[in-house]
């Protein structure tokens, strides 16, 4: 994977990232997408997100920590790869009605900071996996190390079978709460 910058305004940008399979470009990803894959290769860790709820309005958070783990397991003779992004962040600011910092809002927005690097993380597979069969994730190394036996069966078509595996995420997130260094 490399970054794809552009120009604008005589300043260069980061526009998303291009990935590549034996040696030719296979496709690209948008700044959230480029956020997913991180997540998902448990490389993410710090930025910012926004996210939004009826209960607390708008939230900024910064990114204070990230970390990922991966797991496969076999249903039959198909892979599960299971993926665990643990992410912790704490509240910038807040934009809108909040009646108060108590436990219930700080329960709402963790539950909105899982969901929006979980789907980013999903997008991302189902574009690069499942539609243009290219593995920068890994998976198949990590196959090959931890079952080398069951690899054998699979690495001569992999870009075929890869398709066939099964693909789990779960973010799990912790606010900070101002007791703990968050706002």
């Amino acid at each position: 994977v490399l970054p794809v910058l552009g120009i604008k305004q005589d300043r260069v940008e980061l526009l998303g990232t291009a990935y590549f399979q034996k040696y030719q470009l296979a496709g690209f990803l948008t700044l959230d997408q480029t956020r997913g894959y991180l997540a998902t290769k448990g490389t993410l860790k710090s930025g910012e997100l926004v996210v939004q709820g009826e209960d607390f309005g708008t939230v900024t958070l910064t990114v204070s920590k990230g970390s990922g783990k991966r797991e496969v397991d076999f249903q039959g003779d198909v892979p599960i790869f299971r993926t665990v992004y643990q992410v912790t962040a704490d509240v910038s600011a807040i934009s809108g009605e909040t009646s108060s910092l108590g436990e219930e809002f700080y329960t709402a927005v963790e539950r909105e900071v899982a969901q929006q690097p979980e789907k980013e993380m999903n997008q991302v597979l189902e574009q690069v996996l499942l539609e243009d069969q290219c593995d920068i994730f890994g998976f198949g190394n990590y196959l090959s190390q931890r079952y080398p036996k069951r690899w054998e069966a699979l690495f001569q078509n992999w870009e075929e079978e890869m398709t066939r595996c099964q693909y789990e995420v779960q973010v799990e997130a912790t606010v900070l709460r101002m007791e703990q260094g968050g706002l």
